[in-house]
């Protein structure tokens, strides 16, 4: 799996245009086109978290016949949950 794969895995249910998901990687640094490994996660993570917040602003979506409604308060969880600011304890590997 390269890492724009692993990005795009995380972003699921969210339709999310390639160039913004490039966009995200590169910016910090990542080769989207590289082979994704364990040392790419917190990088790959961050990059999840960049574009989902962009997505806050949205309550729809449509382009070309297709269209996409958001769930804002499903979509702050899903952050929440992924920059560990839920009330679940974390596990991080020291």
């Amino acid at each position: 799996m390269i890492i724009i794969d692993a990005l795009r895995s995380e972003c699921v249910p969210y339709s999310i245009s390639e160039l913004t998901l490039q966009k995200s990687l590169i910016d910090l640094g990542l080769n989207p086109a590289d082979e994704y490994s364990q040392k790419d996660r917190e990088k790959v993570n961050e990059a999840v978290l960049n574009v989902l917040k962009k997505l806050l602003v949205l309550k729809s979506e449509s382009e070309d016949g297709f269209s996409q409604n958001f769930d804002i308060e499903a979509l702050r969880k899903r952050i929440q949950e992924l920059s560990g600011e839920d009330d679940r304890p974390t596990v991080r590997a020291v």
